[in-house]
């Protein structure tokens, strides 16, 4: 059945929902390591399950790199 249907029937309180949702994006975050930048090693923000589209300092045929990095090899920086 849809969620809707038990919160128009009373049968689920949203404090209940609100701790289902916590606990499906706190396993998520743990399944989801975050990426780390090809030349040094460092972590970056984005979780590895990330669209390139949607990330900073990522380059296609090479992989992501962190900001630092980024910097010195851009040469427009």
């Amino acid at each position: 059945m849809r969620l809707e249907f038990f919160l128009e029937m009373n049968m689920i309180l949203p404090s209940t929902v609100q701790l289902a949702v916590l606990k499906f994006s706190k396993s998520s975050q743990e399944d989801d390591p975050k990426d780390k930048c090809v030349m040094c090693g460092k972590e970056t923000p984005y979780p590895k399950s990330t669209h390139i589209d949607f990330r900073d300092y990522y380059v296609e045929g090479c992989g992501q790199l962190c900001g630092d990095c980024w910097n010195k090899t851009d040469s427009r920086a």
